[in-house]
């Protein structure tokens, strides 16, 4: 056995990896929002995580800044955010001049 992984095993039953509901395919809508909603929902929060990064980063310009950190944690979480909203564009793209392909 390899040292420091004895409870390695129980990692398998944590409840907290185990989905929460089944994801609906059918044609209604599920509690959780159409698409287009969830799509909005995350859009707006990526603009509040860039706003919050710009008042922070006038506050730094200003000198008023607290800490520094904060000012670095949230423009690399607005970043983050970013990159993440263009790969899922660039994603969607693709998906969609795929269907445009396909022949019927």
């Amino acid at each position: 056995m390899v040292y420091g992984l004895e409870g390695a095993q129980d990692i398998a039953l944590a409840p907290s990896l185990a989905p929460k509901q089944a994801l609906s395919l059918g044609g209604k809508e599920n509690e959780q929002g159409n698409f287009k909603d969830i799509v909005m929902s995350f859009l707006g929060r990526v603009n509040d995580l860039q706003i919050n990064a710009d008042q922070k980063m006038q506050e730094a310009a200003n000198g008023t800044a607290t800490n520094l950190h904060d000012v670095i944690i949230a423009a690399e979480q607005a970043n983050l955010a970013f990159q993440f909203t263009l790969q899922l564009r660039n994603r969607i793209i693709e998906a969609y001049q795929e269907v445009l392909r396909m022949q019927m």
